[in-house]
């Protein structure tokens, strides 16, 4: 398979970004500097807020900017486009049609890796915005798959987690996390989807145990996969 350029849309935000060029480096199955996929990261932090947006708390609309940061990575040689950002998906139609770019869809790659696994019930960790939209509601109910949300109190903690912790640069309160976790499994969730990049980071930064689905590997290994590389043997998702 031909070998292709990835372009990653990042600052959204910018430690995601980190942990994403992460995850691509530590799941390709490389020997050398050369077996690794040829990549350009523009970090744009200063992306309007997705969430913001989404729930009509700002009238400053990302559209434009993640249009902008596409086109200059296709001018740049990327064929394939990758955002380590779930919320941001919630503009995936108008950037796929525009762009000649595949753009990779975690969230739809998710619900497939769940239902390989045979999943029934999952439970949702995301932004206000990703929810609001509906974007891995959506996604698994198209695999048949029964999409369970926290309810207001437990959804405000992981707006804390992804805000107050990740964004602002400080550890997550592990107590938090797990206390929505278990919210979502008493409420008949079979795994958890870490549906938001910023809860990638702490799995990769924290030991947070089994039972999550994260969102960004899948990104990392359908982008690996996609670029015509080979994702290093002993990679699983679940």
């Amino acid at each position: 398979m031909e070998q292709k350029k990835l372009g990653i849309i990042g600052g959204l935000g910018p430690m995601a970004s980190a942990q994403f060029l992460e995850l691509l480096t530590d799941m390709t199955a490389a020997e050398n500097d050369q077996q690794h996929i040829e990549a350009i990261l523009y970090s744009r932090p200063n992306t309007p807020d997705r969430t913001a947006f989404l729930l009509g708390e700002s009238s400053d609309s990302p559209l434009a900017m993640l249009r902008d940061t596409a086109a200059t990575l296709e001018t740049l040689g990327c064929s394939v486009l990758a955002i380590p950002c779930m919320t941001a998906y919630s503009f995936y139609e108008p950037l796929s049609r525009e762009r000649s770019a595949k753009i990779i869809h975690p969230i739809i790659e998710s619900a497939r890796v769940l239902k390989k696994a045979g999943k029934k019930r999952v439970g949702i960790m995301a932004t206000d915005g990703t929810r609001r939209v509906g974007l891995f509601q959506n996604a698994l109910k198209a695999e048949g798959i029964e999409p369970v949300l926290p309810d207001a109190f437990i959804q405000k903690e992981i707006m804390r987690l992804i805000y107050e912790d990740v964004k602002s640069g400080k550890p997550a309160n592990l107590e938090r996390f797990h206390a929505a976790a278990h919210h979502l499994r008493a409420n008949g969730a079979e795994s958890v989807i870490l549906g938001c990049t910023e809860l990638s980071v702490i799995k990769h930064r924290q030991e947070i145990g089994k039972g999550f689905l994260d969102a960004m590997e899948v990104l990392a290994v359908r982008a690996i996969e996609a670029c015509g590389y080979a994702v290093k043997d002993g990679v699983t998702l679940l």
